[in-house]
């Protein structure tokens, strides 16, 4: 069986994912890494208005969190000087999941 975990993904955040604290409710927080994106996303209305949205998410490796700890809605990390909350996760497969982010908390709504 082939590892891409050890093959692919760990080349792969040792050149491109950075540092982050993360932290579950009510726990102590503890570093991990990952990869940054925000994009813009184009929304369009039925009445032909036009908006866009930004979504910013975090690529993560799960061998890089603790044994038997998962990344969860509700979540809280530090990132680039800025507290984010996970709105989603997004597994991939292959040891890795995307962490759709927020600003606010989903408790704020």
């Amino acid at each position: 069986m082939i590892d891409f975990d050890a093959l692919l993904n760990a080349p792969i955040y040792d050149v491109f994912a950075e540092p982050v604290l993360y932290a579950r409710p009510d726990e102590p927080p503890f570093d991990v890494r990952g990869v940054f994106d925000h994009r813009h996303l184009p929304i369009e209305f039925t009445d032909g208005a036009a908006m866009s949205a930004e979504q910013v998410t975090l690529r993560v490796r799960l061998s890089d969190f603790p044994a038997r700890v998962s990344p969860g809605q509700g979540d809280r990390l530090q990132l680039r000087g800025a507290t984010w909350f996970v709105q989603d996760v997004q597994n991939l497969g292959e040891g890795e999941a995307t962490l759709v982010l927020s600003a606010r908390s989903p408790i704020d709504g």
